[in-house]
């Protein structure tokens, strides 16, 4: 009885050891190796929407850096308008980021910006979307300045010739457009190193980013347009009268 106790024992014992230990390591392995290919197959999705976010505000921003010049005919008005300001007019004169050269066109950069941080902002890392964040803020605010601008065009109190609304407002996004120049020049030589960046170099973690504070660099706050704004309005009020008064006459 009890030889054959043992013997069972020992059957049980190599049935464990020979068949069931070696399908539970088996079956183990089997789901670590799954786990591990839906996480790396979740990271090579992630990477590659991150690469094609950044691809995507890279492509938006290069439209940044189209320019285009007024008019040379109209070269003194804009001269005149600016004289003795605090702009930094710089190397490109009287050239401007195209995309500012009508409320249509930056109501349609608006647009793009706004979808692109709506569609990427899960992608993007920290500091690229403050930077585009600062960026849409001062694109809002251009926008006010100009829609302002228009509202006391069309207003009917002042008597403004209507024929010739369309070109005073034109006038106005050329002004703002060259006496703001170099904040937009600030916001791409800002961005495109950060894009560079990770272009060349794709992270899957997300990258770090402290932000202070104190002393946090503000693209917006320090932009000429968010210092400049009272100066800015009273210079696009000329504009409403430029029909009948030179700059100096008007001052």
């Amino acid at each position: 009885m009890a030889i054959c106790l043992n013997s069972g024992i020992h059957m049980i014992i190599q049935i464990v050891t020979y068949i069931l230990l070696p399908l539970i390591v088996a079956y183990i392995t089997t789901v670590m190796t799954k786990r591990e290919e839906v996480e790396l197959d979740a990271q090579g999705q992630l990477l590659e929407h991150r690469v094609q976010a950044y691809a995507e505000v890279y492509r938006f921003m290069r439209k940044s850096l189209n320019r285009i010049a007024v008019p040379f005919v109209e070269e003194k008005l804009y001269a005149d308008c600016l004289e003795g300001s605090m702009y930094k007019i710089g190397r490109q004169g009287m050239e401007y980021a195209s995309f500012l050269s009508s409320i249509e066109n930056i109501d349609k950069y608006s647009d793009q910006l706004e979808r692109l941080l709506l569609t990427n902002s899960l992608y993007l890392d920290s500091k690229l979307e403050s930077e585009l964040n600062n960026l849409q803020s001062w694109i809002a605010n251009f926008q006010y300045l100009l829609k302002s601008f228009k509202a006391t065009e069309e207003d009917s109190r002042w008597k403004f010739d209507a024929y010739l609304r369309n070109q005073r407002e034109r006038y106005a996004c050329s002004l703002l457009g060259i006496a703001l120049q170099d904040d937009i020049n600030r916001f791409t030589d800002n961005i495109e190193p950060l894009l560079e960046d990770k272009l060349r170099h794709p992270k899957i973690c997300k990258w770090n980013f402290r932000r202070t504070t104190e002393g946090d660099d503000n693209s917006f706050e320090q932009s000429q347009l968010a210092m400049n704004v009272p100066d800015l309005i009273v210079r696009l009020n000329y504009l409403h009268y430029s029909d009948r008064y030179t700059p100096n006459e008007f001052d």
